[in-house]
């Protein structure tokens, strides 16, 4: 008789051990769902960072004289090559965080137009943004391009130089 309490004792903890593997693989599985079923987020990528100081300060300036949903940057600080007209591969001044690229309302774009110290290149056709610069390359000029959803220019490009800024280096 001695033998069943013990025989009972093992067959409780036996029992114990099963329920709290199956609890174990249920809560295992469980955290799995949750995690399939929450949706994907990207962190939110921040275009402004790296910008130089004068155009983090252009920015915070737009957005104080015309309201925070003025200024919408889509690209900032990103290495970017481009073939100029002579063919030469040249680094754009948005490597430097010298150039941004932005949705802007109508006053804030009228503010940087007149700005001759910035060089600027609107788009529009499958692409409607500004390409805002302040690197000496670009140093006033202003420039219209048309282009398509890749962002190769349909047609020709209208360029027009501030005579006071033209060849400055």
């Amino acid at each position: 008789m001695a033998t069943q309490p013990a025989t009972a004792d093992r067959r409780a903890l036996r029992q114990l051990g099963t329920t709290l593997l199956i609890a174990t693989i249920v809560a295992v599985i469980l955290a799995g769902v949750a995690i399939m079923a929450a949706p994907a987020r990207a962190a939110p990528r921040d275009h402004e960072a790296g910008l130089s100081r004068a155009l983090t300060q252009l920015i915070a300036s737009l957005r104080a004289r015309h309201g925070a949903g003025s200024v919408a940057v889509i690209s900032g600080k990103e290495f970017r090559t481009f073939k100029d007209k002579f063919g030469r591969n040249l680094v754009s001044c948005h490597a430097d965080g010298e150039a941004f690229d932005a949705k802007l309302s109508a006053p804030a774009r009228a503010d940087v137009r007149a700005r001759h110290e910035l060089g600027i290149i609107t788009y529009s056709g499958a692409m409607h943004h500004v390409h805002v610069s302040s690197c000496a390359r670009e140093a006033g000029i202003r420039a219209h391009s048309i282009v398509n959803a890749k962002g190769w220019p349909v047609g020709s490009t209208a360029f027009a130089y501030k005579p006071s800024f033209r060849n400055q280096e």
